[in-house]
């Protein structure tokens, strides 16, 4: 993702778990805190649930699917809300990224965006700060 003017702690953590950064060899040797909580159920299935913070980044959690070993999701406990990560897909024949990712409400609510990444960013920024 292209780095803004301005890049805040929320969105250095957003990039670290959809990138997969998280799960470089190094992300704590460059300052990175990660580590496991409470799975969470979704569905029925049980989901790792990870604390994640990059090197002056915000933490969040990253939901993460057992079968694929891909991030489900992103939650915020604090903050009150959640990104479902949707239509994976490969890339270069190894990686796989998400293409649209849904800002979720917590407590089940309706769907408040869906979109890519960047424009999330751009509405949560717009909302964030008044």
């Amino acid at each position: 993702m292209p780095l803004s003017s301005r890049v805040d702690a929320l969105q250095l953590t957003l990039r670290a778990i959809v990138s997969y950064a998280f799960a470089a060899p190094d992300f704590r040797a460059q300052g990175g805190q990660l580590h496991e909580r409470e799975p969470v159920l979704r569905e029925g299935r049980s989901y790792r649930r990870l604390a994640v913070a990059p090197f002056r980044g915000a933490l969040l959690d990253a939901i993460v699917d057992p079968v694929t070993g891909l991030v489900a999701g992103v939650v915020s406990d604090e903050r009150h809300y959640a990104f479902e990560l949707r239509d994976e897909r490969r890339i270069g024949g190894k990686l796989v990224l998400p293409y649209t990712i849904a800002l979720l409400p917590m407590h089940g609510s309706k769907d408040l965006a869906t979109g890519t990444l960047a424009k999330i960013l751009k509405q949560i920024d717009g909302t964030w700060r008044r």
